[in-house]
Formats: structure tokens, sequence, C-alpha cells
């Protein structure tokens, strides 16, 4: 019927064919993760703009106004700096920040 090496090359191509299929799942599994993160940081608000003032010694400033503008809109957010001298806004502004 078959000779030894029909039977051969057979089995070395289901073994390509199985190699082959491993590789697509692969490479698509890869292609998901890799955009998965690139996706998730486009979603709008869902950062956070977080620091705080010093004056010229490098001393925290308690108080202190700050102001945020989207420089494409010019929409504002306001906030103050807390009795250690940080602030942070969360659900910042989509846009250019400046």
């Amino acid at each position: 019927m078959f000779s030894t090496t029909d039977k051969r090359s057979r089995v070395n191509s289901q073994r390509l064919h199985r190699y082959a299929e491993f590789v697509g799942i692969y490479l698509v599994f890869l292609s998901f993760w890799s955009f998965a993160g690139r996706t998730y940081a486009q979603i709008a608000g869902t950062g956070t703009i977080q620091g705080s003032v010093t004056d010229t010694s490098g001393a925290l400033i308690p108080g202190a106004q700050i102001r945020i503008v989207e420089v494409t809109t010019n929409a504002e957010r306001d906030t103050t700096t807390s009795n250690s001298g940080f602030y942070s806004v969360g659900h910042s502004l989509t846009g250019c920040i400046g």
C-alpha cells in the first residue's frame, strides 16, 4: 500500500500543519494582547493629573490655586492644593492639556 517514505511524509506534513496552526493562534493572541493596552489608553476621561506646588526654597504650599486648561477647547478645571501642598484632579479633560 504505502511505503515508509509516504508515511513519513504524511506524518511530517501533519506535524507541520499543527505547528502552523499553533503559530497562527499565537500570533492572533499576541496581536490582541499588544493592542489591548493601547485601546484602553485612548478612553476619554480616565486620566488623573496630580502634583505639588512649591516655592523657590522647595517648601510645599498649602491652599495654592491650580487651574488646568485644555488648550484646544479652553475648557478649565480648578482645584486647590491640600494642607500638605499636593493636588490631584481625576477624570481629567480630554485633549491637549496646558
